[in-house]
Parts: C-alpha cells; sequence; structure tokens
C-alpha cells in the first residue's frame, strides 16, 4: 500500500487559513495549507536556499519550517506540520497522484536530514558540528581531495550559516582543529590534513 493510500484526508480551518490534513497510520498529522498567510523562514544550507530553520522551545531546538521546490512547510502546533503550498500547486496535485508522491517523498526524505541537524544541535559542540559540515563538503568530488586531505573553499560566515553558529563561535572552534594539527585556514579555504580524524570526532559514516 503507498504512502498516499494510507494517509486519512480532512479539511479544517485554523487561525487565518484553510488546511488540508493528512494522517498517516501511525497517527502523525501532516498538513497541506489552502490558503492564508503562513510564516517560512529562510536560511542556506550548503549554497541551496532553503530548507530549515529551528527555534528554541524550553531548551530544546524543534523543527519550525522548511521549503523544498516552492511548497513551504511550518509546525502549526505539537507534531503537526503544514505544507504551504501555492495555488498552482494544488491545482496541479488535485488530479495527479504521482505529483502529489513525488512531493511527499521529497518532504520525508528532507526529514531525514532534519532529524540528523537537529541531532547535532542538541548533541553536539559547536567544534563537532563544524567537524562534521567539513567532512561533508570534503567528501564532494573536488580537484583540490585526495583520500586523506582536502581542500575546501568556504568562509567562515558560511560555515556559521551551516552549522547554526556564530563566527566567532566557528573562529574558535576552527582555531582548536588548526592547533590539533587537522588543518590550516587561509582566506576563503579550509584545508584539511586528516579527513579520517574529523570524521573520528564527528562521528560522521559516509
Amino acid at each position: 500500500m503507498d504512502l498516499i493510500s494510507r494517509l486519512a484526508v480532512r479539511t479544517v480551518s485554523y487561525k487565518s487559513g484553510r488546511f488540508l490534513f493528512l494522517t498517516n497510520e501511525d497517527g502523525a498529522n501532516i498538513c497541506f495549507m489552502l490558503s492564508g498567510a503562513a510564516r517560512v523562514f529562510r536560511m542556506t544550507e550548503g549554497g541551496d536556499e532553503v530548507t530549515i530553520a529551528v527555534r528554541s522551545c524550553q531548551s530544546t531546538p524543534i523543527l519550525l519550517s522548511a521549503c523544498i521546490k516552492g511548497v513551504g512547510i511550518e509546525l502549526l502546533e505539537d507534531s503537526v506540520l503544514c505544507f504551504k503550498a501555492t495555488d498552482d500547486y494544488i491545482k496541479a496535485s488535485s488530479d495527479d497522484i504521482e505529483l502529489r508522491q513525488y512531493t511527499i517523498a521529497q518532504f520525508m526524505e528532507f526529514f531525514e536530514c532534519c532529524h540528523q541537524r537537529i541531532e547535532d544541535l542538541v548533541l553536539r559542540s559547536v567544534e563537532e558540528r563544524v567537524a562534521r559540515q567539513l567532512v561533508l563538503l570534503a567528501e564532494r568530488p573536488s580537484e583540490l581531495q585526495s583520500k586523506s586531505s582536502a581542500t575546501v573553499r568556504i568562509t567562515q560566515g558560511q560555515l556559521a550559516s551551516l552549522v547554526a553558529a556564530s563566527r566567532p563561535s566557528v573562529n574558535i572552534a576552527l582555531r582548536k582543529l588548526q592547533q590539533r594539527g587537522i588543518l590550516t585556514t587561509t582566506s576563503g579555504f579550509i584545508k584539511i590534513a586528516s579527513i579520517d580524524k574529523l570524521r573520528n570526532m564527528s562521528a560522521v559514516s559516509l
């Protein structure tokens, strides 16, 4: 049985908008926004416009919003996510099961990334998050890469955005890694001497 056929559908009103709620067999709610306004927060993730934003709720970061291919999502209440869809998307998907399946599949894949990012924010220090992000960047195909080392082209400001930390915090983390002989920094570049050491300290398995 595919994902769509496992969803119970209902339309409700919430504040100033109308929403299409999809409830899966586990009782989790997914919600397509039919009308009304919703805040969609934006940040940069790996050079692509976004993706996710988190906020602190009783000291626990939670997924607040996301955006994929023009369809945004937003947390309305505990365990309820709102998919904000444009009118064009709603018209196109109303009779197109494959488009709806594709969209939901994209979000499910994206949520897995969100879970990892939230885990990073909750469980990892800035230094560990920096190490993890540098490993992910270093593992991308590049002419400046060998099996044990790599050169990543990124500024401290860009890196701070990727790991959800301030630039001073990222600067301190990079200095600590540099003191360990794991990397060196130059203007706009980070030269990684040992990808394996970074991977071990960030618990990244690629």
